[in-house]
């Protein structure tokens, strides 16, 4: 794509580079149209100038693309799936093996203002040949903690029941009624019967198993989170239920707005620190920029000296030089971010399925890159545009 996108932009730059430099043409009379005409003058010098630029500004916008899909993502899935007033979890998760102790469920259930905690465990197991994570709970907490939605069956275990995903059903073929064999940790084997299909929840995975099933066959349960349903989800039962864990540091109490947050603090880390890494390259771009500028003054010299010697000040020549450095790395900006727009759809949508289910794109954050993009020009055109002004008119005039 970006040696496509070079070949072609020769071509491309001349309705671009016409369209960005209309308004300094209009408002800065003749040096602006005098800088835009430069900039058309030698359409692949301003590709090739601009090139770098746009590189660096496509990776850049990919990864603020993704960061703002994540983000919208992230709180499209709590808002759907998350209907608990609050869950304690230990820091870092049940991703991360960190488990929340049996007496938990019991302390949070004693604070006034809660009418139930209820725990969710974790574990593994061969189920149908494959070995997989599950959780584990109440079928009615789990279904009203996470909004499940059942497409068959009922959200209940009966006797021997197990509920499984709606892509978990058809990859194995499953139906309400299927068994479905499961070998637990200890060895044994256990022949579970699906009583509800759900549609793809991203907060609980690809099956639930009967919580009796999983006790039977674990030694030491893993709680993954406490379910807490409340009286008054405000700020009075939060502080409540953190008081009653004070002497659990390692615990984290969170509603909708907190895990929320969370997650954003963690995608808006990773899109800073990749955006850091990949500002090198567009101040690889700007040197650049002012290589370019800094030949074509030379190259100009007889014509700047022209110039002057028309009656172009030496700030009007200072301002034309600025004026086309700024379209330049406009419009190597301009190719960059529509780039990156175009790729992080791509990747939204190859994603989809899983969890990168809203496509976002921080239209803000992205103008903000243009505008320094432009301040980028004005400081490369700096020292290009100094020394144009210094020039002797008569040495200039004499250049052969």
């Amino acid at each position: 794509m970006f040696i496509g996108v070079t070949m072609l932009a020769p071509v491309i730059s001349v309705p671009v580079v016409t369209v960005l430099g209309a308004p300094f043409a209009r408002l800065l009379g003749a040096p602006g149209r005098l800088a835009r005409r430069n900039a058309l003058r030698n359409p692949r010098r301003t590709a090739a100038t601009a090139a770098a630029l746009m590189i660096g500004l496509a990776l850049i916008t990919v990864v603020n693309v993704l960061g703002s899909t994540m983000r919208a993502s992230v709180d499209r899935q709590v808002d759907e799936q998350f209907g608990a007033d609050y869950i304690v979890q230990a820091a870092g998760g049940a991703a991360a093996g960190a488990s929340v102790g049996t007496d938990v469920a019991a302390k949070v259930e004693r604070v006034p203002g809660v009418r139930d905690a209820s725990m969710i465990y974790g574990g593994r197991a061969v189920i149908d040949g494959e070995e997989v994570r599950y959780v584990s709970g109440d079928a009615g907490v789990v279904a009203a903690a996470v909004r499940l939605e059942t497409v068959a069956g009922k959200a209940e275990f009966g006797a021997d029941g197990i509920l499984v995903g709606e892509d978990n059903a058809k990859e194995h073929g499953w139906q309400v009624g299927s068994p479905v064999p499961v070998r637990f940790p200890d060895g044994k084997t256990a022949r579970l019967r699906v009583t509800g299909i759900y549609t793809e929840n991203a907060m609980v995975g690809g099956q639930i198993v009967d919580p009796r099933v999983y006790l039977a066959h674990t030694v030491k349960p893993q709680v993954d989170l406490v379910v807490v349903t409340a009286a008054d989800a405000g700020a009075a039962t939060t502080d409540a239920i953190e008081g009653a864990l004070a002497a659990y540091p390692n615990l984290e109490v969170s509603d909708q707005a907190a895990l929320k947050e969370e997650a954003r603090q963690q995608v808006d880390m990773m899109v800073n620190g990749l955006t850091t890494l990949l500002l090198m390259s567009v101040i690889i771009a700007a040197v650049g920029v002012v290589n370019t500028l800094a030949l074509s003054v030379i190259e100009r010299t007889r014509e700047i000296g022209l110039l002057r010697a028309i009656g172009l000040g030496r700030r009007q020549l200072r301002r034309m030089i600025r004026v086309e450095s700024i379209v330049i790395a406009v419009f190597g900006a301009v190719l960059g971010i529509g780039i990156g727009v175009a790729f992080g759809a791509a990747l939204q949508n190859a994603l989809a399925d899983q969890g990168l289910t809203v496509l976002s794109v921080p239209v803000v954050t992205l103008c903000v890159y243009v505008l320094i993009a432009a301040v980028i020009g004005v400081l490369a055109a700096l020292w290009p545009a100094w020394r144009a002004g210094r020039m002797d008119v008569l040495k200039a005039i004499s250049t052969e």
